[in-house]
């Protein structure tokens, strides 16, 4: 049985995909004060490394 082709929205490795995730979450922790002034820290800090998990998680399956 021929493996299915998954098509994705983006033109890198998911490798890549998830140290982009990674950098993003730094530069909130650097720009937390900002954040803050927002009041949106803890909630989007908590729902990106969220994204960020899932990702890890299921893009093996997905293969």
């Amino acid at each position: 049985m021929k493996k299915k082709e998954i098509l994705r929205g983006y033109n890198f490795s998911d490798a890549k995909l998830v140290t982009i995730g990674k950098e993003k979450i730094a530069f909130m922790r650097r720009d937390k004060t900002e954040f803050e002034n927002l009041g949106l820290l803890p909630m989007i800090l908590m729902l990106s490394r969220l994204a960020l998990m899932l990702f890890l998680i299921l893009t093996p399956i997905l293969n």
